[in-house]
């Protein structure tokens, strides 16, 4: 990590901690707060790695408003790290590993995130630290580590939900690119399936899925979700996002 992206974090850090208690607790915090009171594989409107890192969390520094908010900031923290070592895995310099720092550290959507408790701030962390895991594997030239890959998979789903698409995906991805990290990488989604059954046994015995899996019904509820994604870019943010996909393709 340079001295340009350890600063970033730093000043990430610090803004964070100076505004923890300027406001009060947000409602979803005392719900997740609540639920952490009685961890479970499952709650209806709070993902489950939310609750059990809440309950860490309490545990190392307590439940005052300055602990609850220093969860999350170290998440958003560690976010910045993992994206500054991913720019370097994909080829990247120090000003690409800096300005991947910069963009996830601070991008509107992601910085508020880092100020509440919440599965907002570690589903990022989660699948970033995968997408590392991943490119690292295939750099090497060798298979991804399975319990690494089974783990992080495996958060990133208890983090936010929708992710199980993807993580379904991604092995499927890796055989039909012949990456080098598809070694591993089918023992590790089964793993992780292996670690998500008792979530999903807390599901089946509801009534259905959470709203966050339901099957968009129309054309409509596709595009208005791809919209809604589009709307959470700034627009300082827009011209690197078209400059990366650009670059991409």
């Amino acid at each position: 990590m340079t001295a340009l992206v350890a600063a970033l974090v730093a000043a990430k850090i610090a803004l964070h901690l100076a505004l923890a208690e300027r406001y009060g607790y947000a409602a979803d915090e005392l719900y997740v707060l609540a639920c952490s009171d009685r961890l479970d594989w499952g709650y209806v409107g709070a993902e489950p790695l939310a609750a059990w890192v809440a309950f860490a969390g309490r545990v190392v520094f307590g439940s005052s408003l300055f602990g609850v908010r220093l969860v999350p900031a170290l998440a958003g923290a560690l976010l910045m790290v993992v994206s500054a070592l991913l720019a370097r895995r994909l080829g990247g310099g120090r000003y690409a590993a800096a300005l991947a720092a910069l963009a996830t550290g601070f991008a509107p959507p992601l910085l508020g995130a880092s100020g509440t408790l919440g599965a907002a701030a570690l589903a990022p962390l989660a699948w970033t630290s995968l997408a590392l895991l991943v490119a690292g594997a295939e750099q090497r030239g060798r298979g991804a580590p399975v319990t690494a890959f089974a783990a992080l998979t495996a958060a990133a789903v208890l983090a936010a939900p929708t992710l199980v698409v993807f993580a379904a995906l991604l092995p499927l991805a890796l055989v039909l690119t012949w990456s080098a990290a598809r070694r591993g990488a089918w023992i590790g989604a089964a793993a992780a399936a292996l670690l998500l059954v008792p979530a999903l046994q807390w599901q089946l015995g509801r009534e259905g899925p959470p709203p966050a899996l339901a099957v968009p019904q129309a054309a409509g509820d596709v595009a208005a979700l791809g919209l809604a994604l589009l709307g959470e870019f700034h627009v300082l943010l827009a011209p690197l996002l078209i400059a990366g996909v650009v670059g991409l393709l």
